[in-house]
């Protein structure tokens, strides 16, 4: 836990791209390098985001006071999501027609040598803020969510700031991504089959309709 507070960075609104300032994008992505931990907006919802390396895991850990937490992977270009899981050309043309968006897909770890172990959460946020800072540590992070005692979403800008401001390197705020939003989507595409773990930002019939067009419909559950 941090002794003095965070840097805070506020934005009413991102610009009509998506974008944000290139001064304050270079800003976080200065801080994620240098290992410190931050809390950004993710399309909507705030998380908690590093880079993908176990001391910062463990950091993270031990800020949420749990022994471990579901990470989940971002990434701002299929090359990373190369770099990162295994897929078929299948999965790979089912995955641009939902990425970027709101959908965490379970995938295959490419580095991951027990078969057993080997499953990982990858996201490909819209943000075109995000997918900047991503580029621009030019590594994939690591997101969780950021919630209160009772596991709830936080989403107003002065809960974030109480939650986090002396936890952390850095919170930014964009005003306009500061209210209730639909949790992300989660499947699971890493056996050959669609799995819809749980519904949320994007509904299980756009999934499926997505997925693959003459699929026979007991292998969606």
């Amino acid at each position: 836990m941090r002794n003095n507070g965070a840097d805070i960075i506020k934005i009413k609104k991102m610009r009509k791209d998506g974008s944000i300032n290139s001064d304050i994008v270079e800003k976080i992505s200065v801080s994620i390098k240098s290992r410190e931990i931050v809390v950004l907006p993710i399309d909507n919802v705030y998380g908690i985001i590093g880079v993908s390396e176990p001391e910062v895991e463990k950091r993270i850990c031990k800020l949420l006071r749990v022994d471990e937490t579901k990470f989940v992977r971002l990434i701002s270009s299929f090359k990373m999501l190369n770099e990162t899981a295994c897929y078929s050309k299948f999965d790979y043309d089912f995955l641009n027609r939902v990425w970027p968006g709101e959908v965490n897909v379970i995938l295959r770890d490419r580095e991951s040598h027990n078969r057993k172990q080997d499953l990982i959460t990858i996201r490909y946020p819209k943000n075109k803020f995000l997918q900047s800072v991503i580029n621009s540590v030019d590594s994939p992070l690591i997101v969780s969510k950021a919630c209160n005692k009772n596991n709830d979403l936080i989403y107003r800008k002065e809960d974030i700031i109480d939650s986090f401001y002396h936890k952390v390197k850095l919170i930014v705020i964009i005003e306009e991504l500061c209210k209730k939003h639909p949790i992300s989507t989660l499947i699971d595409i890493s056996s050959g089959n669609l799995k819809i773990i749980r519904e949320g930002k994007v509904t299980s019939d756009e999934i499926k309709s997505l997925y693959f067009l003459g699929k026979d419909d007991d292998l969606v559950y």
